[in-house]
């Protein structure tokens, strides 16, 4: 009996099991759907049209000018893999689960590498994610950018040139897929000048080519926005511009608190809190201004600057609809709070290891650009999971919350997927 249960432990604790348990996503979603449900919106209004485009067009003149805001190097992957297998919509969206995947059984990977507790319910919390779950079996582009971005935080997260270089090379190939990925470089190179800022010139001396390799992917980015003159194809420059917005930090601290508050109940991030009380008042009394003066707001214009869109404020707006305003700030305010006191309790919890200096960099370049955009949309915030992820995880202990919180994710994504595909009116041609 021993024996046996030696056995399913290592069986259970093994890479084989994750990889399996991770694939059952994708395999669930094949027998059920085929991956051969009704085109959801921007698959219709711009991605089917774009492959097509990079298709049957000569590659520089594809590029100079496309109908989406994303950068092309999904497109391309697409066009050549349908030319290979055919541009059957299932088969497009076979790829980019089998994408999402990769990124799940290599963020385990990494999880473990970082010395993540439970790598394998870290990993079911990325994929469960309603936006990454559902878009990752659509031929939308967010797959492709987080699946470079694991790459690229796989090797930037440790330290020798060599693995920096591989990582400035799937940065920069995370960037040719969604722009935002942009904060990878953008911050390991904050990194470099936080971490080193006592010894900076010594450190731009000894270690050049970490400096060169934060900041190549920029470099290898600049030809196409130079090309078209702005940072996204110029159809779509009228609708894509730098605007910035301040209810991003609310919705950044909104996003943690909901998708992140089992943290909230660790000892550690408590006993953080306690112990900088009241530093964490100072701050909360310096944003509370700011939280009353850009609060979110719900709107399906997607267009609208300024306002939220997305899967969690359109829950508060059904928790003002069925129970009152007053109900739906309580909500919104309350998970703002819980969000402001995790981001604290991570950023005072000493000592700050090199993976953590990485990470907070990291978080503090996607907020630098995030904020600059008009639009907040929850699936932008797709972005950051695996540096929140990576970073938060880490110091917890709850297996069981953590476990029934990604099963709870799991059931959510299954819910959205159902919305998108069969109860939403449709948003094609």
């Amino acid at each position: 009996m021993m024996s046996i249960r030696k056995w399913v432990t290592s069986w259970v604790s093994s890479d084989v099991f994750a990889w399996v348990l991770l694939a059952m996503p994708l395999l669930g979603m094949l027998l059920l759907t085929g991956l051969d449900f009704r085109l959801v919106r921007d698959e219709a209004l711009y991605h089917i049209k774009v492959i097509d485009q990079f298709a049957g067009t000569p590659l520089l003149t594809a590029i100079a000018d496309y109908p989406s805001a994303s950068t092309p190097l999904p497109y391309l992957i697409w066009a050549l893999y349908g030319k290979v297998v055919g541009f059957d919509v299932w088969k497009l969206r076979l790829l980019t689960a089998v994408v999402t995947y990769l990124t799940a059984v290599l963020f385990c990977i990494v999880c473990k590498r970082q010395g993540l507790p439970y790598p394998l319910v870290s990993t079911l919390t990325l994929i469960g994610m309603p936006y990454v779950f559902f878009y990752g079996h659509t031929f939308y582009t967010i797959s492709f950018g987080m699946f470079f971005c694991v790459l690229a935080l796989h090797f930037y997260l440790q330290q020798d040139l060599k693995h920096w270089l591989w990582g400035a090379l799937f940065a920069g190939c995370a960037i040719y897929s969604r722009q935002y990925y942009l904060s990878l470089p953008l911050g390991m190179l904050l990194y470099r000048l936080v971490a080193n800022r006592r010894q900076l010139i010594p450190d731009l001396r000894h270690n050049f080519g970490h400096w060169i390799a934060a900041g190549l992917p920029i470099l290898t980015i600049l030809p196409l926005f130079w090309l078209w003159k702005g940072m996204v194809p110029p159809l779509h420059q009228a609708d894509h511009f730098v605007y910035p917005v301040a209810q991003h930090v609310n919705f950044f601290f909104i996003f943690v608190g909901f998708y992140f508050w089992p943290m909230i109940v660790s000892a550690r991030a408590l006993q953080t809190l306690r112990e900088k009380a009241i530093v964490c008042c100072v701050i909360l009394v310096v944003l509370l201004p700011l939280y009353a003066a850009f609060r979110l707001t719900y709107s399906e214009n997607y267009n609208a600057i300024g306002v939220a869109n997305g899967l969690l404020v359109h829950g508060f707006d059904i928790v003002g609809n069925r129970l009152g305003d007053w109900a739906a700030e309580a909500a919104k305010f309350g998970v703002w709070l819980v969000g402001l006191a995790i981001i604290l309790a991570a950023v005072f919890d000493m000592p700050w290891e090199d993976a953590k200096y990485k990470l907070m960099a990291l978080w503090a370049a996607f907020l630098a650009m995030i904020i600059m955009t008009p639009y907040v949309a929850e699936r932008y915030y797709v972005l950051p999971l695996p540096y929140l992820i990576l970073l938060l995880h880490k110091p917890f202990r709850k297996w069981q919350l953590l476990t029934g919180w990604a099963i709870v994710l799991v059931c959510l994504s299954i819910g959205f997927t159902y919305l998108q595909i069969v109860l939403k009116p449709f948003e094609g041609w």
